[in-house]
C-alpha cells in the first residue's frame, strides 16, 4: 500500500512571556496599545487579566475583572474567566496576564490558606512548593484546553531581576531573568514559546577620551526594544518562531514580524512526503 502524507505545521497561537523593568511599557505592549500615542488605549481583541492593579489601572482596555465584577483573587477566578472565554462568542484573540510575580504570590497564599500555615515552608517535606507548582501546571493546562477550542494567544507579563550565573565550563556572568521562584521559572520556561526582554536601548557613539582612549557616549534619546535572543548571555530569552533578535517595543511591529515568521514556516513545511507500508 502506498500512502501520501502532507507534512504540515499545526498552527497554535503563541504563549509568550514579556518581562522587564517597571514603567518600560510591558502591559501597554500586551494590550496592543499604539506606542506613538500619549495614552495607552488597548485593542478590542486584547483582554487584560490584571491580577496586579499597580499601574495597569491607568490603561484603557478590556478587563477580565468586568466579567467577574470583582478583583481576581484566586485560581477559581481564573478558571471562571477561561470558562467564559471558551464557551461564549467574542472577538478576543489575546489574553494578557499582568503579572507573573503577583500570580505566584496568589498561588502561594492559596496553598498556605488551604494548609492553615503562615508560610509555605511550614508545610512538611517540601510539599507546599509542590502544591504551588501544581497551580502553574493547572494554568498551562487551562491554556492548552482553551487553545484547542479558540485560537487565542497568551501574553504573560513579568518583572526582571539580575542574577549571577555560575557556568561550570566558562566564566561566571550576570543576566536579566524573571523575578520568580526558581521552581516557577522552570515550569514557565518549559511551557511557553517565546520569552522576550523589554528594555531601553541607549544609542551610543565612540568619542575620544583621556590618554588616547575611546569611550562610548550616549547619542540622542534611548529607544524601547524587545530582545529575543536565546544565544545572548545577558538575557533570559526563548524563541520558537525565528524572530529577529531585536524588535521595537511596539505591538504593530511585533505582530507583523510574528505573522511573517508564521507564514514563512507554513511555506517551508508545506511539502509532500510518500511512505510505504508493507
Amino acid at each position: 500500500m502506498s500512502l501520501k502524507f502532507k507534512m504540515r505545521q499545526v498552527y497554535s497561537p503563541p504563549v509568550m512571556v514579556i518581562y522587564g523593568g517597571p514603567g518600560i511599557g510591558k502591559t501597554s505592549f500586551g494590550i496592543g496599545a499604539d506606542a506613538s500615542t500619549k495614552y495607552s488605549v488597548g485593542k478590542e481583541n486584547h483582554l487584560l487579566i490584571n491580577i496586579d492593579y499597580r499601574g495597569a489601572d491607568r490603561l484603557v482596555c478590556n478587563r477580565a475583572t468586568d466579567l467577574l465584577n470583582k478583583p481576581i483573587q484566586s485560581v477559581a477566578d481564573i478558571d471562571l474567566i477561561f470558562k467564559y472565554i471558551a464557551e461564549n462568542d467574542h472577538d478576543i484573540e489575546w489574553l494578557v496576564f499582568d503579572d507573573l510575580s503577583t500570580m505566584e504570590e496568589m498561588f502561594v497564599t492559596e496553598v498556605c490558606t488551604d494548609n492553615k500555615v503562615s508560610a509555605i515552608n511550614q508545610i512538611e517535606y517540601g510539599r507546599g512548593y509542590e502544591l504551588a507548582r501544581a497551580k502553574w501546571y493547572h494554568l498551562f493546562l487551562l491554556i492548552k484546553d482553551l487553545q484547542e477550542v479558540k485560537p487565542i494567544g497568551i501574553i504573560l507579563i513579568g518583572h526582571t531581576k539580575v542574577e549571577n550565573v555560575k557556568d561550570p565550563v566558562s566564566e561566571s556572568y550576570s543576566r536579566h531573568d524573571l523575578q520568580l521562584d526558581k521552581r516557577s521559572k522552570e515550569i514557565i520556561k518549559k511551557s511557553v514559546d517565546l520569552i522576550g526582554f523589554a528594555h531601553k536601548k541607549v544609542l551610543t557613539k565612540k568619542s575620544d577620551a583621556a590618554f588616547g582612549k575611546k569611550e562610548n557616549v550616549p547619542v540622542g534619546k534611548s529607544e524601547r526594544v524587545l530582545t529575543i535572543a536565546p544565544d545572548l548571555e545577558g538575557f533570559e530569552s526563548k524563541d520558537r518562531f525565528n524572530l529577529p533578535e531585536e524588535i521595537q517595543l511596539d505591538w504593530s511591529i511585533f505582530i507583523a514580524e510574528l505573522n511573517k515568521s508564521l507564514n514563512a514556516n507554513k511555506e517551508t513545511n508545506s511539502v509532500e512526503k510518500k511512505s510505504k507500508i508493507k
